[in-house]
């Protein structure tokens, strides 16, 4: 019975952190890769 709760609480928390890579990694990289050419293109100048 616990046992299978917790399999069912654990596929759940990694649903829920999937989801949250896809909402959330996608903008964070690409912010990153802006910040990162925006500092770079500071230091060569």
């Amino acid at each position: 019975m616990v046992k299978g709760s917790y399999k069912s609480l654990s596929e759940h928390n990694h649903q829920k952190v999937e989801q949250m890579k896809k909402t959330s990694y996608l903008p964070n990289k690409f912010s990153y890769h802006r910040l990162k050419v925006h500092l770079f293109g500071k230091l060569s100048q």
